[in-house]
C-alpha cells in the first residue's frame, strides 16, 4: 500500500511540475591563439515571429549577469568592464550589420576576443509557480569573434522550453532542484548564461 501510495504522489507532482527540454548546440572551432581579455558587446533581441515584447529592465540585467558571471566563472580571463566597452561602442559608432568594427573595438578595450549574442526568443511564464496555462522558453545566439579579424572563431545556440516531467523523465534533476516548479523566463535565461560559463570555460582550457 505504501508503494502505491509513494507511486500516485510521484504521477501526481509530475503532472502539474516540470522539466527542461534539451539545449541545442552549434558545433565549435578550436581556439588556437589565446585568449586572456574578453570584451562583450551588449546582447540584444532580435524580432522574431512571436513579437514578443521584453522590457528594457530584462534587457539590462540580462547583459549585467552575463558579465558578472563570466567574470566570476572564467579563471584566468578578464572580462572588460561594460562602461569601457560602450564607451568604445560610443567612439567608433558600432554599425551591428558588419564585423569591421571589431578590430578597432578590441583595439580600443584592450581585448583579444569579443562575445556578441542575441535573444531569439523569449516567452514568459503565463500562470502560477504549480500551474500554468502557457510555460516558459528563452533561447539566444552567442559568438565569440577573433580581436585582430572579427572573424567568429565559435558558436552556440541555447534553447529552453519547460515540459511536463512526464514527457521527458530523463531531466528528473532539473526537476528535482526546481522544485518541481514552473520557473520565469529570466530563471530559464540565467541557467543558459551559467551554461554558457561552463562550455566558454571547456572551450579556452
Amino acid at each position: 500500500m505504501k508503494i502505491k501510495l509513494l507511486a500516485l504522489g510521484f504521477l501526481l507532482v509530475s503532472a502539474v511540475s516540470c522539466t527542461y527540454t534539451e539545449p541545442v548546440y552549434t558545433g565549435q572551432e578550436i581556439v588556437t591563439n589565446r585568449i586572456d581579455n574578453i570584451s562583450i558587446i551588449p546582447f540584444k533581441y532580435s524580432n522574431r515571429a512571436d513579437k514578443a515584447v521584453i522590457s528594457d529592465e530584462f534587457m539590462s540585467n540580462f547583459n549585467n549577469e552575463l558579465y558578472k558571471r563570466l567574470s566570476a566563472g572564467l579563471p584566468g580571463v578578464k572580462i572588460t568592464n561594460p562602461e569601457i566597452s560602450y564607451e568604445a561602442l560610443d567612439a567608433i559608432k558600432l554599425n551591428p550589420e558588419s564585423i569591421g568594427y571589431i578590430p578597432e573595438f578590441c583595439r580600443r578595450t584592450g581585448c583579444d576576443a569579443v562575445l556578441t549574442g542575441e535573444i531569439k526568443e523569449y516567452g514568459e511564464r503565463v500562470g502560477g509557480e504549480y500551474g500554468v496555462e502557457n510555460p516558459a522558453s528563452f533561447a539566444f545566439t552567442t559568438n565569440l569573434h577573433d580581436g585582430k579579424t572579427g572573424n567568429t572563431i565559435w558558436e552556440d545556440y541555447y534553447y529552453e522550453k519547460q515540459i511536463p516531467l512526464t514527457e521527458n523523465l530523463v531531466e528528473v534533476g532539473k526537476f528535482i532542484k526546481r522544485k518541481g516548479k514552473w520557473v520565469s523566463a529570466q530563471e530559464i535565461a540565467y541557467e543558459g548564461i551559467d551554461e554558457l560559463v561552463i562550455k566558454l570555460n571547456n572551450l579556452l582550457k
